[in-house]
């Protein structure tokens, strides 16, 4: 089947025959098995035409008559998992240029169009990891080298960046496992050998009304690598925050609760190696109750839906089409756990203040991924967070405005890197505004 714009051909006769491709400008590139829709060349030129230029397209699919929400183009997962489904329309003149067309030609320079519409047809879904021979065809332009698997990823860069841990806190505490603990003492024990490390600097933002005293062992072990200040009230988390980083030192900065305790020992050199990357302006863990239940796997826009948390399950939980096996673009991150480069956050200038409790961390990665930097989930850290379980809300009617006016747009669509596997009922469901507070009030956020 072949048309003036798109040829259609098997993988393997592209394979076979890549090196004399001729014909239409695109060809779609079908795995074997697939099946293509009748509306399947009018669909995919009227995005060509509209797009131009070197542009790949991918879609939906069906398997055993179930729809496969694909979701857009995440450059993260591509490294780990062969996952945009049995179809890749590419240049027709890139096809002498790869190994595999089904896997390669977004690497390239063109553009990479996700189409929410399906596209094919087949038996079995192809949901593979890539072999470290095919990762290695298009990761060396990285500032680190990539190997490992997608569940265990290893990012090595040689010398990392200076790097600064900023924590707001009280010195306020609770109980844990059966005892009184600060959280901040929880929080800085389990960071282990990374506080031994002399390129880290941590910085500790208090309220003016609080006694550091409790500081003291912490300025004994870290001596001059230890920061405090005092912000005055009433309480802004954005202003302290934006505080701490200011008089932090590190090329790489580490936002972090202190009701957050670490359980990947290297979780700070992993995620600052992967904030690295210029196209990355924010990197976020997954963080789990102390039950073990995961309380955030990044942000999720659904249409006709407020921003929620991807959740479900415990750390174990693959998750549709395996998505939380490997590292992955999201929509966001939570601050309780959020590392960037320093020039990205001084170019995007910090957290706004007019968010002074809630959404300031989803209204800073939505301005980070509207400057065209991505949002990278490392499914490979995981920290505990305790006390935003049973954190009440007190998010303002300002910040509800605000965040709603300021980003309706993804509030309003489906995910388009982490699609759901239906859109929630149109019928019976709450007002905006009240969807939003009860979602916030159910202890669903942090930091």
């Amino acid at each position: 089947m072949t048309d003036h714009l798109v040829a259609v051909r098997s993988r393997d006769e592209v394979l076979t025959d890549r090196d004399n491709p001729g014909g239409p400008p695109f060809t779609a590139v079908v795995a074997d098995g697939a099946h293509l829709p009748a509306g399947f060349l009018p669909a995919i030129e009227g995005v060509l035409r509209e797009a131009g230029g070197d542009t790949c397209v991918y879609g939906d699919f069906r398997v055993a008559g179930q729809r496969i929400a694909v979701g857009e183009w995440s450059v993260e997962r591509s490294r780990w998992q062969h996952w945009t489904g049995p179809v890749m329309v590419v240049p027709t003149h890139m096809l002498c240029e790869v190994a595999d067309p089904l896997i390669d030609p977004p690497r390239l320079s063109g553009d990479v169009r996700y189409l929410p519409q399906v596209l094919s047809e087949i038996d079995a879904d192809d949901l593979r990891d890539l072999t470290t021979a095919e990762r290695s065809r298009f990761t060396a332009h990285l500032p680190f080298t990539i190997g490992g698997t997608a569940t265990r990823p290893r990012r090595e860069s040689g010398l990392l960046p200076s790097r600064s841990i900023v924590i707001p806190t009280r010195g306020s505490g609770g109980r844990l496992a059966g005892r009184e603990v600060r959280w901040l003492d929880e929080c800085l024990s389990s960071l282990g050998t990374v506080l031994d490390d002399p390129g880290v600097d941590v910085v500790l933002v208090l309220d003016d009304d609080v006694d550091p005293g409790f500081t003291a062992p912490w300025r004994e072990r870290l001596g001059g690598r230890l920061g405090i200040l005092a912000t005055p009230g009433p309480f802004n988390f954005p202003t302290k925050v934006n505080a701490g980083v200011a008089q932090s030192r590190g090329e790489i900065v580490a936002l972090l609760n202190d009701d957050v305790v670490a359980l990947t020992p290297d979780w700070l050199d992993r995620m600052a190696v992967v904030a690295t990357e210029p196209e990355v302006g924010a990197v976020g863990a997954v963080l789990v109750y102390e039950d073990g239940a995961v309380q955030h796997r990044g942000h999720v826009f659904a249409g006709g839906e407020v921003h929620l948390l991807d959740r479900g399950g415990d750390t174990g939980d693959a998750g549709p089409r395996g998505r939380n096996l490997c590292d992955r673009d999201v929509s966001g991150v939570t601050g309780a756990c959020l590392v960037q480069r320093r020039e990205v956050w001084d170019r995007m200038g910090g957290f706004d203040p007019a968010l002074s409790v809630a959404f300031n961390d989803v209204d800073y990665t939505e301005r980070l991924r509207s400057a065209g930097l991505r949002v990278v989930l490392c499914n490979s850290v995981r920290l505990h967070h305790f006390e935003s379980k049973t954190r009440p809300g007190h998010a303002t009617p300002d910040e509800w405005e605000l965040i709603h006016t300021r980003w309706a747009s993804s509030f309003g669509r489906p995910d388009p890197v982490t699609p759901l596997a239906e859109a929630p009922p149109a019928q019976g469901r709450p007002g905006l505004r009240q969807r939003m507070r009860t979602w916030w009030t159910s202890g669903m956020h942090g930091p």
